[in-house]
C-alpha cells in the first residue's frame, strides 16, 4: 500500500515533489558512513536484477552515485523476533548511474534500523560502543533474513 500510496498523483505539491525524487540521497559518502557509525536509521533500496542493498549520494540533477550495503549473515543478533545484522560500507562498489533509470530499477524501498539497547537507550556518548548492527525493513514492512525478504514472525524469547 506505500507503494501505491506513493505512486498516485497528488494535489499537494510538498508530496508530489517527495514522490518525484523518488529515493533519499546522502550529501556524500561521508554523510552515509557518519549516519551507520552514531547509530542513525539510513534509508536505502534494493535494485531489480542486482543483488544487495544500495544508498544514494550526491546532489546532481540527473546523475546519481550509489553505494552498496553489506551484510554479514554468519554475525546475527535476534532481538523480539527482528534480526540485526552486522552492516558496513562497500565503498569500492561506488557507482554513478543515470536518475532516470535508477528509479526504473528500483525494486523494494527500506529502511535500515540500528540496534540500540541498554546504555544506547539511556544516552549515545563515547562511552557505548555500537556494533553496527540493523534490521532492515521494507516498505511493504517485510524484513530481511537469513533467507531472504520475508514476513515478520514472533520470537519465542518474547514468552520466556
Amino acid at each position: 500500500w506505500l507503494r501505491k500510496t506513493r505512486d498516485t498523483d497528488s494535489d499537494n505539491t510538498e508530496e508530489t515533489y517527495r514522490q518525484s525524487k523518488g529515493f533519499y540521497r546522502y550529501a556524500e559518502i561521508d554523510d552515509l558512513r557518519a549516519k551507520l557509525g552514531e547509530a542513525l536509521p539510513v534509508s536505502a533500496f534494493q535494485l531489480k536484477g542486482y543483488p544487495g542493498v544500495w544508498a544514494a549520494l550526491g546532489n546532481t540533477r540527473d546523475t546519481v552515485e550509489i553505494v552498496a550495503l553489506k551484510f554479514i549473515y554468519a554475525d546475527i543478533k535476534e532481538y523480539c523476533g527482528m534480526p540485526f545484522f552486522k552492516t558496513h560500507l562497500a565503498e569500492n562498489s561506488k557507482a554513478s548511474v543515470n536518475k532516470k533509470k535508477l528509479l526504473e530499477a528500483i525494486d523494494f524501498h527500506l529502511i535500515l534500523f540500528p540496534f540500540i539497547c541498554g546504555q544506547g537507550l539511556v544516552a549515545r556518548n563515547n562511552t557505548w560502543h555500537f556494533e553496527g548492527r540493523f534490521a532492515l525493513i521494507y516498505e511493504d514492512w517485510d524484513i530481511l533474513t537469513t533467507s531472504g525478504k520475508s514476513i515478520p514472525s514472533l520470537s519465542p524469547s518474547l514468552f520466556s
